[in-house]
């Protein structure tokens, strides 16, 4: 299995991160990206939904989706965040924080590209562990 990962990816995952927790609370207006439950649960969807384009077999629980996405909006909104900001101010999450999740997801099931079978069994085994992302799927069959 090949993974890329950007340059000093897991150098800045680490920096963002301790900035993350070390920094002081400060206000919507001064936070550049989303909130770290935000940018956790976009990863989470990101990786559910890989697993269901590529396991014939599951597919995106379409009303789980809705309340959390519901969810994951009162929350930013109760923060001082509209989807206005969040959209068009915000930096995106950088990659470090976004990518190392992800190759965790796939290292830990040994999910490897182009094989079906792989994607199936993590998104099985996601479903069984009632992960956020296992949450977000559904057997098809």
């Amino acid at each position: 299995m090949s993974l890329k990962l950007g340059k000093n990816a897991q150098g800045a995952f680490i920096l963002i991160l301790f900035a993350l927790v070390s920094a002081p609370s400060i206000s919507a207006e001064e936070l550049p990206y989303p909130p770290t439950y935000f940018s956790i649960f976009r990863v989470d969807l990101s990786v559910a939904l890989d697993v269901a384009k590529n396991c014939q077999n599951i597919d995106i629980d379409r009303e789980k989706y809705e309340e959390l996405s519901e969810e994951q909006m009162r929350m930013l909104e109760r923060d001082g965040f509209s989807p206005e900001n969040w959209r068009s101010e915000m930096k995106d999450v950088p990659a470090g924080l976004r990518d190392r999740p992800r190759v965790e997801f796939y290292m830990k099931w040994g999910v490897e590209a182009g094989d079906p079978q792989s994607y199936c069994h993590a998104g099985k085994m996601e479903i069984s562990n009632r992960t956020t992302i296992g949450s977000l799927l559904v057997l098809t069959q």
